[in-house]
């Protein structure tokens, strides 16, 4: 059984060995001091994947070996219509060391397998497309890096995508060189684009600079012509920053770099066109032949996208796609080359100089473009493109050259344009301070006219005004006059019905003294000394009545006499309890001598704790009776339009507050005062009353007296219909 598996293993190395000898023969290494050789196709072969799916243990089983190809004899690289694609080779090593080969990757991806032991492969990444952390061997110019024992010789299958197109891929083959030489030759490439490196940022600096100048140009003319012409700046700049320093910028975004080119190109020609458009001013002088430059410049837009993103689309689309943006390329030179010589005709200057600013750098986008052209539709159909290609130390020569001249012709151009206009700008703003100047002048020569004229006319408004203000002065007095004789008028009634009640008693007990008097000498006159004594005692207590009345009319009449002097302004210690009492009688006896009907209930909460305060007893008489009055109208109005349930009630209330001071409440029920009012009737001559029934001067004077004369204060809480409450209040002095 044994010998059977040990015969079973040779038999299918036999096979496997059988099926391995289509590989290509391997290539003898012999000297490792070139920098990159070119395999031979005897020493390579290519297998197409169109599915794009193939691994690495599927191509190298013996399925795959008669798959692979060698390129037409004859040819030393092969052509193909699919993407990816699989290329293996060999290679033996006949030095006595071990040699580092390069293998350059000049594709997007590359993936490199070198056969492990245990039949495993050791995979390898590499390309343009992969980020730097990806990368494997020389990262920096995109090389495998497989070392080879001497005398081994080592079988390596590659496997490509050369770009996103789907169409043929030409000049497909197998590069190989040695890491020192390699190294060797980049070092020294480096020291020679030094030169080209330091002109490239000189270029970019000199950009940088006059891009600035642009910004600041339009910030202070405000002309689109410098806004365009510092983003068409603008975007070279970052072009070249971006093509210098890639590697640092991108090493792990290489795909937005790519985008970012692209979309950068788009920009510097929509900005430079646009630029073109506002230096010619087209929209001005040729607006038909302005909105066809304006349809190019957005097809130029459209195909410059479309043919950069065209490799996702199918085949036969990505060739339509791209003849048609062909076409508009190379019309779009044209145009704009003579829309500048057909600007050279006008008499300008700047725009004679444009078409020789321009004239470089078109005719290398033309150049470029024609030879794009025809480098894409030799691509298309397969053939060798090599005749067309420039070398790129040349080409960007040329792009930096024409730059250079374009920009600094367009600088001095512009300068010299922004020269001029602030040149315009600085007469424009003399002659506008000149014509300023003159009706500056005009206008002071009309200010002072009407000076004179307001003059005279204040005047006479000024003497008008006094004679209105002694007239008024004079109108208010003979109102105030009024009020206080109208005031002096209701005391008086009140005083008047007031009084006769101790007359009454005064006459009714001097009449009864004297019947006792006669009564008390009959008795004596009898000899009856004990009832003489019983009547006179009775006669005295009459007497002390008739001196109790003949007092409280004493007090009436004082009241009415101070009320009635002028204000002195002297302030006595007053019990307003007292005061309250005796004007809340006075108020209501007067309006009952008006109106005989009326009636109202009187309720007085009267402090006992109050002490006597400090005011003047004829002002504060005054207040009270005029929060009296007001209290006992509002009730005898609601009283008229109420029914026979209403009962008309007043209440006075003194108070003396734990902090201090003393004030007094008068709230009412009748008919309220409405919110729309409330804030005016402290307002001298302001009155609901009818006309004839009030002067509007009773609550101002009030409110004169409480705040003003006695530093008080007066505050209301009344509701339409629902009666009101007056509360004065004064601090802890008074």
């Amino acid at each position: 059984m044994k010998n059977l598996y040990l015969l079973i293993f040779f038999t299918l190395v036999t096979l496997g060995a059988a099926a391995q000898d289509n590989f290509p023969q391997p290539y003898e290494i012999k000297a490792d001091t070139e920098a990159n050789t070119h395999l031979d196709n005897k020493y390579w072969q290519m297998l197409e994947d169109p599915s794009g799916k193939l691994t690495i243990r599927q191509v190298s089983c013996p399925a795959y070996d008669n798959k692979f190809r060698h390129a037409a004899k004859g040819e030393n690289d092969i052509s193909v219509a699919v993407n990816p694609y699989w290329l293996r080779y060999s290679f033996k090593n006949t030095l006595t060391h071990t040699v580092k080969l390069t293998i350059p990757e000049g594709v997007l991806y590359a993936w490199l397998y070198i056969p492990q032991p245990g039949n495993q492969w050791k995979e390898l990444t590499n390309g343009d497309f992969f980020p730097w952390s990806k990368r494997s061997g020389l990262k920096r110019s995109i090389q495998f890096l497989v070392e080879i024992k001497p005398g081994e010789q080592l079988r390596l299958y590659e496997r490509d995508v050369c770009d996103l197109s789907l169409s043929n891929q030409t000049g497909i083959g197998v590069d190989f060189g040695f890491a020192d030489a390699v190294v060797k030759r980049a070092y020294l490439q480096d020291l020679g684009n030094n030169g080209w490196y330091a002109l490239g940022w000189s270029l970019v600096g000199l950009l940088m600079l006059a891009t600035l100048f642009n910004f600041l140009f339009y910030k202070a003319v405000r002309e689109n012509v410098y806004l365009w012409f510092a983003f068409y700046l603008l975007s070279l700049v970052l072009y070249l920053i971006l093509a210098s320093g890639n590697e640092l910028l991108f090493k792990e975004y290489r795909l937005a770099y790519y985008n970012s080119i692209q979309w950068l190109g788009v920009g510097n020609t929509l900005a430079f066109s646009y630029f073109v458009r506002y230096f010619l001013a087209t929209p001005v002088y040729t607006p038909k032949w302005d909105r066809i430059l304006k349809a190019m410049i957005y097809l130029e837009m459209i195909a410059t996208v479309a043919f950069n993103y065209g490799y996702y689309l199918p085949r036969q689309f990505h060739l339509a796609t791209g003849i048609g943006c062909l076409v508009i390329n190379i019309a779009f030179a044209p145009l704009f080359l003579g829309t500048l010589i057909f600007y050279r005709r006008k008499r300008y200057l700047s725009q004679k100089l444009s078409v020789y600013a321009l004239a470089p750098i078109q005719l290398s986008y033309a150049l470029d473009v024609i030879l794009s052209g025809i480098i894409s539709f030799y691509f298309y159909l397969g053939l060798d493109t090599s005749p067309f290609l420039v070398p790129d130390e040349f080409a960007q020569a040329i792009g930096a050259l024409a730059i250079v001249w374009t920009v600094a012709i367009f600088l001095w151009i512009l300068f010299k344009r922004f020269n001029d206009t602030q040149k315009k700008l600085l007469h424009a703003s003399l002659e506008k301070e000149r014509i300023a100047k003159e009706k500056e002048i005009e206008r002071a020569q009309l200010i002072e006219k009407q000076k004179i004229e307001l003059e005279k006319e204040v005047e006479n408004r000024t003497a008008e005004l006094k004679q209105s203000l002694e007239d008024l002065k004079s109108t208010q007095t003979q109102l105030i006059q009024r009020e206080k004789m109208a005031s002096l008028g209701e005391l008086t009634a009140g005083i008047a019905h007031e009084i006769q009640n101790p007359l009454n008693f005064v006459n009714n007990f001097s009449e009864v003294s004297v019947e006792l008097l006669d009564e008390m000498d009959g008795q004596l006159d009898k000899g009856d000394i004990q009832e003489a004594k019983t009547i006179g005692a009775d006669l005295k207590q009459n007497l002390q009545k008739i001196q109790h009345h003949g007092k409280r009319a004493d007090f009436i009449v004082k009241g009415m006499l101070e009320h009635s002097r002028t204000n002195t302004g002297e302030k006595q210690l007053t019990d307003m309890n007292v005061l309250c009492d005796e004007f809340l009688k006075l108020s209501y006896h007067g309006l009952r001598a008006k109106d005989k009907s009326f009636n109202a209930e009187m309720m007085t909460h009267f402090d006992p704790k109050l002490p006597k305060v400090n005011v003047s007893q004829q002002d504060m008489g005054r207040v009270m009776l005029n929060l009296f009055n007001n209290a006992f109208y509002a009730v005898n109005q609601k009283q008229k339009i109420a029914g026979a349930d209403y009962k008309p009630e007043v209440t006075v209330t003194t108070f003396a507050p734990p902090s201090g001071g003393w004030g007094v409440t008068v709230k009412d029920n009748g008919i309220g005062i409405p919110d729309a009012i409330k804030e005016k009737i402290m307002q001298p001559f302001f009155t609901t009353k009818p006309t004839g029934e009030g002067t509007g001067l009773g609550l101002s004077l009030t409110y004169d007296m409480v705040v003003k004369g006695h530093g008080g204060s007066i505050t209301l809480d009344s509701k339409d219909g629902g009666g009101a409450e007056f509360t004065v209040s004064f601090p802890l002095n008074n």
